[in-house]
């Protein structure tokens, strides 16, 4: 994930992988990821789910709302 402009709070933004069949998701804090975005930072990464056919996967772009326990969330097709 990468957002446009440099982050202004801990924790702005993470992304997530998930897998079609069962649902195995890893976000930029699991093992093999750099963690969530946080202050300064724009970007962070996801380790890999095993996806080859009939399996899918899906990443998900997730944006903190300050202050809130609200988000904006953004997803892509299953590919």
């Amino acid at each position: 994930m990468t957002v446009t402009r440099p982050a202004v709070y801990n924790h702005e933004a993470d992304a997530r992988i998930v897998r079609s069949t069962d649902g195995k998701a890893y976000t930029c804090s699991s093992s093999g990821g750099n963690g969530v975005v946080n202050i300064g930072q724009t970007s962070c990464y996801t380790p890999m789910v095993y996806d080859y056919d009939p399996r899918k996967a899906q990443a998900q772009g997730i944006h903190a709302i300050p202050n809130s326990d609200a988000y904006n969330k953004a997803v892509t097709i299953w590919y």
